[in-house]
């Protein structure tokens, strides 16, 4: 079985708990596209909310069938039939184990896929609104925009330009390693030399990531307060 673990946004959390909230106050573009963002934010959490609430409740009903089965099999007494009538009996039942075994395979496959792509859809939100922020800052502050860029480091470099130091706004470390977890997601399937430099992952050396837990709320409390700080950031720097 592989745990589901919940998550909640920013806005299923009481005052006082969770993510920091920052946001662009003077910028009226920043502040439309903050209020964008954080509808996104709250669509892709409540995606895997409805998923996983799913994949819970198929979960229960797998666990039932087990014990169903082993219940059936406790109460049959081989030993009141022919050779011929137990060999087919046990067939039956080695079938029936297979199938529940297979379902719940297809199970763990789907619970897999969800941690998975959140975190794919976590990082694909940075990506696109930090692109999205950067031409706005680079519009107002230096008069034209260059574009955004899909590779990390020339993201980084093209704020610092603005004068934005996105590695020392809140939630950087975490979204950082949501950058590199999702990319090996994506191209290498397993823990390696690059994701196991983050703590979390340290002690998992080519463990496969479909079978490992992910602390999917703190990357998304990060996403939350990273993309919110940056953009609040910007929105300072404008005159």
């Amino acid at each position: 079985m592989v745990n589901i673990n919940n998550v909640l946004s920013r806005a299923q959390q009481l005052p006082g708990e969770g993510a920091e909230i920052y946001r662009p106050n003077k910028n009226y573009e920043l502040i439309g596209l903050h209020s964008t963002f954080l509808w996104n934010y709250c669509d892709v959490v409540t995606y895997h909310q409805i998923v996983a609430d799913r994949l819970k409740t198929l979960y229960k009903e797998i666990d039932v069938a087990y014990e169903e089965f082993r219940a059936k099999r406790e109460k049959i007494d081989l030993k009141n039939m022919d050779d011929e009538e137990a060999e087919m009996y046990n067939y039956r039942l080695s079938m029936a184990l297979t199938g529940l075994r297979d379902r719940e395979s297809e199970i763990d496959s789907s619970a897999a896929f969800l941690k998975n792509n959140y975190i794919i859809l976590l990082w694909a939100m940075v990506e696109q609104y930090l692109g999205k922020t950067l031409a706005i800052g680079e519009k107002n502050i230096k008069g034209s925009s260059a574009g955004g860029s899909h590779v990390w480091r020339n993201t980084v470099t093209s704020f610092s330009k603005i004068g934005i130091d996105v590695k020392a706004c809140k939630g950087y470390s975490n979204i950082d390693e949501c950058r590199v977890l999702n990319n090996k997601i994506k191209h290498v399937g397993a823990v390696d030399e690059d994701l196991a430099k983050y703590p979390y992952f340290s002690s998992f050396l080519g463990k496969d990531l479909n079978t490992m837990d992910f602390e999917l709320q703190r990357y998304t409390d990060s996403v939350f307060e990273f993309v919110g700080n940056v953009m609040e950031e910007v929105d300072l720097k404008m005159v």
